[in-house]
């Protein structure tokens, strides 16, 4: 080559799917950080690579979650 050349790249972020099921017979919601998941019984939400999510787990009136009214964990998508 002996002229300049121009040259485009197009990158694309990579998502995962973070899927919530519930089980047992209380009630009660699943909501994180950042937004997408609020859920009843299952929901799924796609994230962008390496977004760490905050999930928190509320027991409706009468439930208990893991021993208390509700419970938070945190991961990075994806994960593994």
């Amino acid at each position: 080559m002996n002229a300049d050349t121009t040259v485009t790249a197009a990158f694309i972020v990579q998502s995962f799917d973070l899927t919530v099921n519930k089980s047992g017979t209380g009630t009660g919601t699943v909501t994180s950080v950042p937004t997408g998941i609020n859920c009843g019984a299952t929901c799924l939400f796609s994230y962008s690579f390496n977004t760490q999510v905050t999930l928190t787990a509320s027991a409706a009136t009468g439930s208990t979650f893991m021993g208390g009214p509700a419970a938070t964990a945190a991961a990075r998508v994806p994960v593994s």
